[in-house]
Order: C-alpha cells, then structure tokens, then sequence
C-alpha cells in the first residue's frame, strides 16, 4: 500500500491528499513557470487525477493557452496544474505537500530558461526546453525507482 500524501494551501482553507505512487517528479525553468511562481522555477510531482482527493475547501480554476490550475480564492496558493496533453493527470506543486522532502524531481525541464545564477550540478536528467513526449519524464521515474 502506498503511503498517504497530505497538502494544502498557505491559509489552510484547502486541503487534498492522494495514496498512490507519483508518476514522475520535475523542476520547470520556463519562464511562465518563473512568473507564477514568482521564483526561479517549479516543481512539480505528477499523480493520476483520480487519486487526488480535495479533503477540506473549494478550489477555484484559472485556465491557462495549455491547460488549467486549481488554487486557493482566498491566499491565491497554486496547488495544482493540469495540462491539456495529460488531463488525466494532476501535476502538483511540491511545495504544497506537508511534507515536501518526500518527492524528489528526477529531471530539469526548460532548463536552457534557468536563471543564470541556478546551479542545475545534479546529475537529473536535463530537457533543454519542453521533452517530446511528457512520457520521457514517466519513463525517467520509472528507471530511478525500479532499482
């Protein structure tokens, strides 16, 4: 059984949680990512849409040219992402979850936009800008927890 995963926003009015294996973790350098974040990148954990459970709250929706978000109406937390090419997927911002440290990003995306001054000397696999195929990143998953 998959452990039980709990987040929510910074004001505490929403709260969700899944109990399932992520599908893949990442960090996202473009700039769209840079502005909504307000920060240098995102990160991101990946979990099928019907394993996201909002537990306490209503979310609001802001569509966006490449899908949507779910966010808090009252302290305006981004929560979650989901993209047009995977609508069955939910992509979760990591710095939601209670516990943050429990997902690791295992590859960089858009990372000829990363800041100048971000170091990218881990050894994750790097996109240059968006990957092919958002099954790359499954894949990349796959092959670093498999062993």
């Amino acid at each position: 059984m998959d452990e039980k995963r709990c987040g929510g926003c910074e004001c505490g009015d929403i709260r969700y949680e899944f109990c399932c294996e992520p599908l893949t973790c990442y960090t996202c350098h473009c700039t769209d990512c840079q502005t909504r974040s307000g920060s240098a990148f995102t990160t991101a954990v990946a979990i099928p849409m019907d394993q996201l459970v909002v537990t306490q709250g209503e979310l609001s929706h802001w569509n966006f040219e490449r899908g949507y978000f779910k966010f808090c109406d009252r302290c305006g937390t981004h929560l979650w992402g989901v993209p047009d090419v995977l609508p069955e997927v939910s992509m979760i911002r990591v710095g939601t979850l209670d516990d943050s440290a429990c997902v690791a990003p295992v590859a960089h995306i858009w990372a000829d936009s990363a800041l100048p001054w971000v170091e990218l000397g881990d050894k994750l696999a790097r996109f240059p800008g968006q990957p092919e195929s958002p099954l790359m990143l499954l894949e990349e998953w796959s092959r670093i927890h498999s062993t």
